[in-house]
């Protein structure tokens, strides 16, 4: 599979960078997680649409996908509604198998706006688009995942970027689907208000 060929190169090059000649096999990085179970699911082979690339797995409490969207006119403004018009990320497959992880451990999920995604994204590491200056984080609904006591477990957000303009002035367009497990999830929890989430509120999935 092309997207698996991906991972492990990305694992590789990791690992050269850390001093260790050997590849993590899936199983290491599963093991290395902070939640096992989520890091399970994206790592089956053909989960994945082609389109959805498995791009980084450090650190450990966040799962990154990234897909090229088409590319698009100069204009911001028609760039975001050509996406909108085009996709549902509230229904791709990101967010079904997010939602049916956490269902099957028991756990609730909540839909939330875009104003949501949009506080929460921020905080997330850019990584390699860290300087890019097109940046748009409003365009997506959010996910949490709930545990029974009511404490966050996992949360699901999107970013995109706008990262180069080509020589017919067109932008390319690329989105990052972010699952944030862990420790960092427990820390956005912290970082955002509860007047945000009632506010964001849709529904319990």
């Amino acid at each position: 599979m092309k997207n698996w060929g991906k991972f492990i190169t990305v694992i590789t090059v990791l690992g050269l960078m850390s001093g260790c000649v050997e590849p993590l096999t899936p199983q290491q990085v599963i093991a290395k997680s902070a939640d096992k179970q989520m890091a399970s699911t994206f790592l089956k082979k053909g989960i994945l649409p082609k389109k959805e690339k498995l791009y980084d797995w450090s650190p450990s409490d966040i799962i990154q996908t990234r897909r090229a969207l088409q590319t698009v006119t100069s204009d911001i403004s028609d760039a975001i509604r050509s996406y909108n018009s085009k996709y549902d990320s509230s229904t791709d497959t990101i967010a079904r198998l997010f939602i049916k992880t956490a269902r099957a451990r028991g756990n609730k999920v909540k839909l939330y706006k875009n104003s949501v995604n949009n506080a929460i994204a921020p905080f997330v590491p850019a990584g390699s688009y860290a300087n890019i200056s097109i940046k748009k984080f409003n365009l997506d609904p959010a996910f949490i995942e709930f545990d029974k006591s009511g404490r966050v477990v996992s949360i699901l957000v999107r970013r995109h970027y706008f990262p180069s303009i080509n020589n017919r002035g067109l932008y390319s367009h690329d989105r990052d689907s972010l699952i944030l497990l862990g420790k960092f999830a427990k820390k956005i929890e912290m970082l955002v208000g509860n007047e945000t989430l009632s506010n964001g509120y849709v529904s319990t999935l």
